[in-house]
Formats: structure tokens, sequence, C-alpha cells
């Protein structure tokens, strides 16, 4: 599928059917080499994307200046431009008056190059469903990189979220669904590269999934990356003239992104007509031909396979010409060109922190945070004297992520806790429950044997972090030391002495290490058992073979001293159970590992007080979420939030029906096990630094509630539209209950994983209305405090074909006695063919504020391809004759107002 590296065969070659900006095209057939490419373009009357500057710079005037670069370049020249200069730069180049360019991380803020801005996670900016908002986001994040010399901006990211468990769905803007993704990246763009910061889109495409990414190949249909898939990178380039893309690590249809010919000079070029960089993602080049036959002009973050052997060994073979190389080069030139980085002139000072920035990281927490639940009208709390907070993300704050996400805060952090304290007054009496429970201290209630017959468990330790090399082994009756320091343990002790009575290391013994730990397990009755780690490293743990508790962080992730994580499991009296613990130390850092187990009703999450204080109060809030080590880079996390809070929340909520509960996480997560006993839910996603502000305003009633939805938040794991072809981490920690199985995907190990997207177009809401499978909250919903009417729908049309334009004029009232904000939502439903069609798809929206008694007008146009669907058999965009009706409403479930149009 896709896999022709060259030339691909003319079925495929799709005429786009939008109007041409024939003046830019015009302009580019100014350079023989462009010519070719640019004729071919206007040939079939296919758009490009333009070329952006900043500078005012036009086309013309950017190839002119590129070529005369060009001219006088060496070959060595030219490889130092297309390759970075190690992790976060491009290599200078003095004979072209070229200082070295910052590159960084992004989408939430940026990431390098010290502290910033941190922003509120992009599903949180999603769920506000504003291109106000997505382009002053993009401006705040231009300014932050200006400050910091920062010319490339690696995002932002628009991966669509297939599956829940992404682990890095909190960094991709859009949740579920192209057009939405499509609408906010193009202002997102625009808003970044005004600041003469050139965006750099990612990942290009398939990587929706992070586990085992460098290896896995991504099957992917024609259709679902024509509809689903694409449409955002194509918003980037042809509407918000994104400057650079960059390529995915996996392969897609058996080729890896930073060579595949098919989604780089077919689809990007010669379809899309982008003029700009591509890209790899860090370290994701593996071939030097096929990376320059097929599209890639920048090696990152250092020379792999771009280096100058290399290169001209493949010339002088004649695989490859000159031209070639040029055309790599020219396109590297413009945007360095554009976007004035060539003899550049001092830029206006930018400080590193300004009031605007900081103030839009609460004004994006305040859009983007959703109420999903409201029993009553309990929110806002009002007339409140007794207050227990209690949760353990009500004392800590993750602003956006892991990873490539995680922007170190410019200024401190500000709790949901200190928050809620600084609004309420005097009057308010608020009792706090400590989160120092997550990790109970379990051992014992059963047997175990190390595989020599000797009771405890055998250790197998290595001076290394890489299980590698002699390992030496040791008989340990339970597993908890903490060493307090860089440190490996003494491997000269004897056997049967417990790691925590060993004897201080030595100067000689500091340095990462790592230990398996095996033995078998009996219990003397039936029963749920918890499995409990705390562990300052990286821990797993494995019963009969299959992993129940996944503490594994790789080396570059933010390393938390302490983290934790509880597993529960039924375990049958008699039965011989086989157990493996794994470890591994962090270099120069503590080395802790607690290990228990032990009977699952012996795990108490509140004192005998504490379940008083609970009881009497007015309201009960909770604060629960994934923390940076779940929510990452390089790795997928947990479907359930880590134990033991959901036990926690549904306790809680037992002992006081006016228990709140404040989600934090980069996309949804069930709630079923307690969401019909809690009073309300407010999910919050990632606020950035001061963004717990605005969550603290929506609960005390300072601020309306205005986000929706941008993903579903499903009942069951058995219903989302991946399961079983998502083999991100299983959801291990989620204890399994009675009558309530765990939903393990399964987890390849070798470097040939296939990822095969088998729902193909129908992600996220469309595989519900498919499957006739009622969600927990659908797609776009979210509730006020005041409440909206749609009055009315007119529609008029204009023009014919793929020129014809329908407009829908919504009426809608706030009907509500407070000032509040609604998102409508257009969804077109299409008829009955023979081609299968998602039941509706999102094609248009808009945001609309309006005071209590308000009326307004609102217009949303619907173009040609609003109504198409991609057709597989000829490889073409078509819109099937019928009557396709546009639902009107403020979720996918809630349409009130609806229209036809015949086509």
């Amino acid at each position: 599928m896709y896999k022709t590296p060259v030339k691909l065969p003319a079925a495929w070659r799709l005429p786009v059917r939008y109007g041409a900006i024939g003046l830019i095209l015009a302009l580019m057939l100014l350079t023989s080499a462009v010519a070719s490419v640019s004729a071919a373009a206007a040939a079939s009357g296919r758009a490009n994307a333009g070329m952006y500057s900043p500078r005012g710079l036009t086309a013309a005037q950017i190839n002119q200046q590129a070529n005369a670069i060009l001219s006088r370049l060496t070959l060595a020249e030219k490889l130092r431009l297309m390759t970075g200069n190690k992790h976060e730069a491009l290599h200078s180049l003095k004979a072209i008056g070229l200082a070295s360019v910052r590159v960084s991380d992004a989408t939430c803020g940026v990431v390098d190059w010290g502290p910033a801005t941190a922003l509120p996670a992009a599903s949180c900016l999603t769920a506000a469903w504003s291109r106000r908002l997505a382009w002053q986001e993009g401006q705040a994040i231009g300014r932050d990189a200006r400050a910091r010399q920062v010319g490339i901006l690696l995002g932002p990211g628009v991966n669509i979220l297939r599956e829940p468990q992404n682990g890095r769905s909190m960094e991709y803007i859009g949740g579920e669904d192209p057009t939405l993704s499509a609408s906010l990246v193009t202002r997102f763009v625009r808003g970044l590269q005004s600041q003469d910061v050139a965006a750099c889109v990612k990942h290009y495409v398939g990587n929706e999934i992070e586990t085992q990414r460098p290896w896995v190949n991504c099957v992917i249909s024609r259709r679902a990356l024509e509809e689903i898939y694409l449409p955002p990178f194509k918003a980037a380039v042809q509407r918000g003239h994104a400057w650079a893309i960059m390529t995915a690590c996996n392969r897609i249809n058996g080729w890896y992104g930073s060579e595949n010919a098919f989604l780089l000079n077919d689809m990007l070029r010669r379809h899309w007509g982008f003029r700009g960089v591509v890209m790899t993602d860090w370290g994701c080049s593996y071939n030097t031909l096929d990376n320059l036959k097929n599209g890639l002009d920048l090696e990152m973050p250092a020379r792999k396979m771009y280096t100058l052997a290399a290169v001209s060994q493949l010339l002088k073979q004649g695989k490859i010409t000159t031209g070639l190389i040029d055309q790599h080069v020219r396109r590297l030139l413009r945007l360095l060109i554009a976007m004035g980085f060539i003899d550049r002139q001092a830029l206006p000072a930018v400080p590193l922190r300004g009031p605007r920035r900081a103030a839009l990281v609460n004004v994006i927490a305040a859009e983007g945070t959703v109420l999903l639940k409201n029993r009553g009208g309990i929110l806002p709390l009002k007339h409140v004297r007794t207050v227990v907070l209690a949760g353990p993300w009500m004392t800590r704050v993750t602003t956006g992520g892991g990873g490539s996400s995680h922007v170190p805060p410019i200024v401190q952090p500000v709790t949901l806790a200190n928050a809620l304290r600084a609004q309420w007054g005097p009057g308010t009496q608020i009792k706090d429950i400590p989160w120092r429970r997550t990790f109970p201290e379990l051992w014992g209630h059963g047997q175990l044997t190390a595989p020599n017959g000797q009771p405890g468990l055998q250790g197998e330790y290595f001076a290394n972090a890489g299980f590698a090399g002699k390992a030496k082994i040791r008989i340990d009756k339970e597993l908890s030391f903490d060493f307090g320091g860089p440190a490996r343990p003494a491997m000269d002790e004897p056997a049967n002495v417990s790691l925590d009575m060993m004897k201080p290391p030595s100067a000689a013994q500091h340095g990462p290490f790592s230990a398996i730990w095996k033995a078998s397990l009996r219990v003397p009755v039936s029963e749920y058992y918890s499995f409990s780690v705390a562990v300052s490293g990286s821990a797993e743990v494995y019963l009969n073979g299959k992993r129940i508790v996944d503490l594994w962080i790789p080396f570059w992730q933010p390393q938390h001293p302490l983290k934790g994580a509880l597993a529960t499991r039924r375990l049958q009296a008699g039965r011989v159970y086989q157990l493996r613990v794994v470890y591994r130390s962090i270099a120069n850092k503590a080395a802790q590992l607690e290990f228990g187990y032990g009977p699952a009703n012996e795990v108490h999450l509140l004192t005998p007080a504490e379940k008083a204080e609970v009881k009497n109060a007015d309201v009960v809030i909770a604060g629960i979420g994934f923390g940076m080590a779940m929510q990452r880079e390089q790795g997928d996390r947990p479907y359930h939030f880590m134990p033991p809070q959901d036990a926690y929340v549904h306790e809680l909520s037992k002992l006081n029906q006016n228990t709140v509960v404040v989600a934090y996480a980069g996309s949804g997560a069930p709630v079923n096990r307690w969401i019909h006993n809690v009073a309300a839910l407010l999910w919050a996603w990632y606020p950035g630094q001061t963004g717990n502000d605005s969550v603290a305003g929506i609960l005390t009633g300072r601020i309306n509630p205005s986000g929706h939805l941008p993903d579903t938040i499903a009942r069951h794991k058995r219903d989302e539209p991946a399961y079983g072809n998502f083999f991100g981490h299983p959801p291990v920690f989620s204890p399994a209950w009675p009558n309530e199985p765990e939903f393990n995907d399964a987890m390849p190990s070798t470097a040939n994983s296939t990822c095969d997207f088998k729902e193909g177009i129908f992600v996220g809401y469309r595989w519900y209305d498919k499957k006739h499978i009622k969600p927990q909250f659908c797609f776009g919903y979210g509730l006020s405090y005041t409440t909206f009417k749609f009055d009315a729908v007119h529609m008029t049309d204009a023009g014919s074909g793929t020129h014809r334009v329908v407009t829908l004029h919504i009426t809608i009232t706030n009907t509500g006695h407070r000032a509040g904000a609604d998102i409508i939502q257009a969804y077109v439903h299409p008829p009955a063919v023979a081609i299968a069609r998602c039941v509706q798809n999102l094609r248009g929206f808009k945001r609309v504020t309006l005071a209590p008694g308000q009326t307004r007008s609102v217009a949303i146009s619907l173009g040609w391809r609003s109504f198409a669907c991609f057709d597989s058999n000829t490889n073409k965009w078509l819109v099937p004759p019928g009557n396709y009706t546009i639902g009107v409403g403020d979720s996918s479930r809630h349409e009130t107002l609806a229209a036809s149009v015949a086509w």
C-alpha cells in the first residue's frame, strides 16, 4: 500500500478542487528547478501553499535570493544546511551570513531554553473550540520563542486522537475530529509565524501511538488517511502557510515517514503545493538514498544519513543528481530567507515573560475546562461553610504533560487547593485530607519461593542500568530499600539479607544499577489481592508473564522522587503464580523501591477520623488525574486513573453525596465506576502554570464554564473504536473489580510490530454512531451555568459544483440569567449510498458568547468538500447525489435544528 518510492500510479494522483492561487504559482516559475514541480501543479489546476514571510517578501524575491545563494555553495556546505547541529539547533554557515537557528519543542509552550510560559495543554485549547484563542496562543508562544532566540518551533502537533491512551494526546490540537483540528491549527500557525518564528507541524502522519513508535508499522487505508488523518496537515500548509513539516517516527503502510514518497512527494508537494521544509523527528532517519529521493530535506538532530561520504558515493554511482540535492537545499534556503534568519537584523526585544502571555493561561483554562455533570445545580458552590479537599491533584500541578510538551513554568504553578483558598473568604472552613496513602504498605499473606526453593525472591543484580553482563545472585526476603543517593547495592552481602538492612554503599559503588527478582507465589485464601509499588527510578511487576504494574520511565523523561501504583487481581488458593519484579535506578538519583502485596480489603484509603470529616462536610472536592510520568512521550498511558484513585473517589462519594471531582488528564478516561455517585465532574485537562485559578473560579461561580469535549469519553474500554487494535500500555493500573474483567490489548514485542487502523474512517464519535453505542459523554458535549436555545436555521445556497457554498444562518438565545458561551456545531448526515459513509461528520462550528436574554444570528458556511467523501475505487473525492441533512446543536448527540440540501 503506497510503497512506490518515486512515482505513483496515475489513479492515485488526486485532482485538488480548490481555487488556485495563480499569482504565487506563476511567480514560482522563476527558477528552472522549481519550474518542473510548479508547472506540473499549474497544469492540473492544483493549489499551492504559498510562502509566508513576516518581512513582506514575495515568492519571487524569496526564490531569487535562494537561487543566488545556492549557486555559490559547495556540496559540503549544502549538506551542512541539511543536517542539525546536535540537539536543538540548525547549523550556522558564515559564508551566507547564517547564524545557528535554535529550535524548541512546543505546542504547550517553549520547552527548551529555560523556563517559559507553561500554557494549558493543547487538548484544553481544543476544548474551547475557539479560533480566536488558537491564534492568541500561537502568538503568545511565538513571543516566548522570540524572547529565547528560538527560530523554529517544533509544533503544533495535530495527530488525531483515535485512542485516549495515546501518551501525547495532551499535545495535539483537534482531539478526534479533523475539521476541528484543521480550523484551529490554521489560526495557531498564523499566530505563531506572525512573531518571526517558523512552525513545524508534526507528526506527519499516523503517530497516533507512542508505544514502539520508532518501529511500528501503522497500516492505514487510503480513505482513512484522506478523510481523517491528513486534513489537519493540509490545512496547516495551505491555509496556515506553515513553513515546516516533521515526519513521524513510525512507518506508514510499510515506509518510514522520512522516506514515504506518497506522503512527501505526491501528497504534500504535488497535491498540496507545499514549498517548505520537511524534517525528521529526532533520530528517525534510516536510509540516505530513500530519504533524498522521496522528499526529506533536513535530518535532525544531527548528521546520520546525510554524510558527505554517503552522498558523494550516491552521486558517483549516478543514483542521485546534484539537482536533487539543490532541490532540498533550495527549500531550506526559502525558509531561512522568508523568516529573516540570513543576515538577520536585530528584532525588537521581547521580555522573557509578559502580562498578556501570563493572563492568556487563565483565559484558555477558563474557556477549555468542561463541566460534564452538575447534579441538582450543586455548582457553582455558594454559601458553603465546610469543605474537604482530597485527592492527589489537589496539591500538585501537572501543567501540560510530560516529555516534549513539558514546559518548565516561569512562575510558581498554582495548586487547586491554594486557588480555592484564595477565592473563599474566612467564612468557609477548609479541611485537607493528605494524599499519603497512594502506596499502601502491604506484605505477606502468602508464600514466596525463589527458584532454588528457598523462601523469598531470587534477585539478579547488574552493575549498570541495562541488565548487561554477569549478574550477582542472592535471595531477598522482601523488597524494601532506600539508598538515599546515587548508589548501587553492595554485591558482596551474604544471602538472605533484606535490602533495607544492607550497609551504606561506598563511593566506588555510586552509579546506576538494574535488578530482576523472581519468585513463585501461593496464597492461602481465594480473594482479591493488591500489589503495591513505590519507586524512584523505573519498575515493572509481572504476574504469570503479564505486566500488572508499569512504572517504566525512559531516562530522558522527567523523574519524580517517588511514584507509585497499585494493581488488584483475584488469586486462587493453592495455585502457583510466577512473580517477577524488574527495577532500574536513575543515574545520580536516589535508588528506592517498595514492593508489597496483600488482600485488597486491607487497603484502607481513609482513616476513621477522615471518614467523619468527609461525611460531615457540606461539600467534598477531589482532584484526580495522570501525572507527567504517565502522560508523556515514548509511552502510552494507562486507560484508567492510577489506583487507588477510582476506589478513593468511590469511597468519598459513598460518604458524602456532595462530592465534586476535578479531573486532570490529556484526554478522556473512564469514570463509570463512580460517575453515578458524585454530584459534579469538571474536566480540567492540564490547565497550565496558573490555570487552576480559573478552575477554582468555575467551582466558586466567578467563571461560567464553556468548554465542550473534543473527544468521546466511553463507558468501557471495549467500546473504544481502536479496541483490540491499539497496543499501547495495557490498563495495568485498573483493579479488576468483581464481574468486570480486564480488557488488555496485545503488546507486540518485536521491531516488526504492526498496528492496524481497522476502524478506518470510523474514529471517535463516528464509531459510536455506527455501532449504536451510548458513550459516557459524547463528542462536543459541555454544560454551562446558563441555558441556550437554538431558535431557527435559515439556509442560503450559492454557486454550483465544486464552487457551491451552503450557508446556515442560526439564531441562538441565552435563556438563562448570566452571561455565557455555547458552541454551535453543524453536522452533515449523508444519504444512504453505495459508498459506506459515517452517520454524521462535524463540518462547521462557532463559539458564541451571549449576555442574559441576548439573541444572535450566526452564519456557518459549508463548501463542496463538507459533503464529499473519498471513493477508494476511483481514488477521487466526490459527492454522491442525494438529500443531505445538516443537524445543528451543541453536541454530536444534541442536534435541535435541521436543514436539508440536495446534491
